[in-house]
């Protein structure tokens, strides 16, 4: 009996190890792993992203199979522990046994876990994802009555924090005569800025330029762009270098080639100025969760955000097409379409959608890629596609609804 007991204990050190490597695996997967993954392991990779589609349960399952197998493990050492034949059989079990689930069940097996995530994660992926399935009456019980309520007390409602910022909204537009209209715009973005994106407001890929690895001082450069990418993939994912179009025009040359910075299309406006303060630079390029690029994102785009409330290249494209009917850019944000016409909730529309530009709401809310002439009405206004270029949506013109006349 002792030495069948015994016989189970590099067993249930695997699962632990298993389990405890497993939470780091999956949980340091970036999103160049994951689309690695994407094409070495399809299946895995569909197993992977069910499992981080709902990662505080991932925890509460990784953390429930751990603790059961650590203390299944306690509890067999314990009985080897009683039934040792002697004291020195007794003592080694209990000191190697805790020895054991710490270096092997823990260390090492984090250590292999964060420097193969990768690998680590598409060999458990699947057995995890049947032990949801297996414990999801456990798991939901323990989400819904335990680490729920008590996430909301730790950590309570964001909401909070957007309600002090609306009390800060109201106190500038109470300032009287204190302040000026600018002044009291200029301030409510300056609130306002941690809840904007990067991509509402960057340059597109779409409308960049680039030039060739081969490009030497002197050559022509595309007329009309500040900073040009030297690109050897099309501008996909590699940037060389950048070239300071008003440097190279004046003759500059040893100073218009710099390092390209890279920064996430989906981080906050206050997160772009802290990165561009702290790298001395003017502008920096915006990729997305695959590592690509998407866009341009300059220092003055943020600043004409803040003054204007609109991006200044949006706004110079907003053209009065007729009395009550204006065309505007695809990529203009959904956040500068509400303020030009009034209608706060274009935002929310676009925020439930999970889309940023009016190009991307027409595409949402037709369910399908739109063609010249579709229409649909959104918050009161009626969105009809004027030009496209292949499936991006280049101009819509909006029209704003008298009541009764929406067809939705």
């Amino acid at each position: 009996m002792f030495y069948a007991l015994l016989a189970t204990l590099p067993a249930l050190l695997l699962l632990s190890a298993l389990a405890s490597g497993s939470e780091t695996a999956l949980f340091s997967l970036t999103a160049l792993d994951r689309e690695d993954i994407r094409h070495r392991a399809p299946n895995a990779a569909r197993a992977i992203d069910r499992l981080l589609a709902r990662p505080r349960v991932l925890l509460i399952l990784v953390l429930v199979l751990n603790m059961t197998v650590n203390v299944t493990y306690f509890v067999v050492s314990s009985i080897l522990t009683l039934q040792a034949p002697d004291p020195v059989e007794a003592t080694a079990v209990s000191i190697g046994s805790v020895l054991a689930i710490i270096l092997f069940g823990e260390v090492f097996a984090k250590v292999i876990a964060s420097t193969r995530p990768g690998s680590v994660a598409m060999r458990v992926a699947h057995l995890l994802l049947g032990a949801r399935g297996l414990l999801a009456p456990v798991l939901f019980a323990l989400d819904r009555f335990a680490v729920a309520p008590l996430a909301r007390v730790v950590h309570p409602d964001p909401n909070d924090s957007r309600v002090r910022r609306e009390e800060l909204t109201a106190l500038i537009d109470q300032a009287g005569d204190a302040l000026s209209d600018s002044e009291r715009h200029m301030l409510r973005e300056v609130i306002w800025l941690r809840d904007r994106r990067i991509r509402d407001i960057m340059i597109p890929r779409v409308d960049l330029r680039w030039v060739e690895p081969d490009w030497k001082p002197g050559d022509a450069l595309p007329p009309g762009q500040e900073f040009v990418p030297i690109s050897n993939d099309g501008l996909h994912r590699n940037v060389l270098k950048t070239i300071d179009a008003r440097c190279a025009l004046v003759g500059r040359f040893d100073a218009c080639l710099s390092d390209p910075v890279f920064v996430p299309e989906q981080a906050r406006l206050d997160q772009l100025l802290s990165l561009l303060a702290r790298r001395g630079v003017e502008h920096a390029y915006c990729v997305d969760e695959l590592g690509e690029v998407s866009g341009l994102v300059r220092i003055e785009d943020v600043i004409d955000e803040l003054v204007t409330g609109v991006s200044a290249t949006d706004a110079d494209e907003v053209v009065m097409l007729r009395l009550g009917v204006w065309r505007v850019p695809g990529r203009m944000p959904a956040h500068d379409l509400a303020e030009l016409f009034s209608v706060p909730e274009i935002e929310r529309v676009a925020a439930k959608a999970r889309v940023s530009t009016i190009g991307g709401l027409v595409l949402a809310g037709l369910g399908r890629v739109p063609r010249e002439g579709d229409s649909l009405d959104i918050a009161g206004l009626r969105l009809t596609v004027a030009r496209m270029r292949g499936r991006a949506v280049l101009d819509v013109e909006v029209c704003p609804l008298i009541p009764g006349t929406s067809d939705a």
